[in-house]
């Protein structure tokens, strides 16, 4: 019998085990899940009927639309609706983006794009302070001054994601999730206005533009991993740095469950071991 009433104790461990374990990955999917989309005042994906030749409507909420500017053709005809990207060439259209509130502090910028060799610095999504921009077969962010890029080849024609933050005074730079590199860049000035598809003195871009998001405060690492997972069949939240420990701290205690189980269940089945070392070994 006494027996029986451990096993049931460290039965009832073992299920609060679980779920403290369920409860630490639900809190982390609920925070990875909220996280960085809150704080989203841009968002362009080309895939809304209601882009026309003279607007670009924001799906963020914030009413942040873009403005089509210097169309030398239907900006419409750019917008390719099945797979929700827009077209920018030299000479073409690009984006105005006039802020309803400015855009000060820690920052974060995240785009699809499909580029290839540029002459100079072409802006893909930009303001009067800061670029993300393609130049040669590298992507970069920038102030007028200085900025960091990625590896040569990295604009090669095909799509990546490119993410931008700023941070307390630093640029961080990521390709597809990744993180790059980084610099201090000191303060950076409020944003008004934000362009897409050149910078705000001209330098257009040739290419094309699929989703593309700001967001008002700086990404973590594993919100920039969850930003990318759009193309993942994973959900975001699994991406995330507090899934991760969470994942980790719920694998402990269900091992420290099990271990304790099976650590008594062996205890139980051998009913004899306490009384033959009392014996000094039994029957020798």
């Amino acid at each position: 019998m006494s027996g029986s009433r451990e096993m049931g104790r460290y039965r009832t461990i073992t299920r609060l085990l679980l779920a403290a374990a369920a409860i630490v990955l639900l809190a982390a999917v609920a925070i990875g899940a909220a996280g960085i989309d809150d704080h989203r005042i841009v968002h362009f994906d080309f895939e809304d009927e209601s882009v026309t030749d003279d607007v670009v409507p924001d799906g963020s909420g914030d009413g942040n639309h873009g403005e089509v500017v210097a169309a030398d053709h239907d900006a419409r005809d750019a917008v390719d609706d099945t797979d929700g990207t827009m077209a920018f060439a030299d000479g073409g259209h690009h984006l105005e983006v006039p802020l309803d509130r400015s855009l000060g502090g820690d920052f974060t910028v995240t785009v699809d794009v499909r580029a290839s060799h540029h002459g100079y610095f072409a802006g893909i999504v930009t303001s009067e302070e800061w670029w993300v921009v393609v130049r040669d077969d590298r992507y970069g962010f920038y102030t007028p001054e200085t900025g960091i890029a990625a590896a040569d080849g990295t604009a090669d024609g095909s799509w990546r994601q490119v993410t931008a933050v700023h941070r307390d005074g630093t640029f961080e730079l990521y390709l597809d999730g990744e993180f790059v590199d980084e610099r201090d860049v000191g303060a950076v000035g409020p944003t008004e206005t934000i362009y897409v598809g050149q910078r705000p003195d001209g330098y257009h871009l040739d290419g094309d533009v699929g989703s593309v998001a700001v967001y008002d405060r700086a990404a973590t690492s594993g919100e920039v991993r969850a930003l990318h997972a759009g193309s993942s069949r994973l959900p975001g939240f699994a991406f995330t740095d507090e899934f991760r420990y969470a994942s980790a701290l719920a694998t402990v205690l269900l091992a420290v469950g099990a271990a304790g189980v099976e650590a008594r269940r062996r205890g139980a089945g051998e009913p004899g071991t306490d009384a033959l070392r009392a014996d000094g070994g039994g029957n020798g």
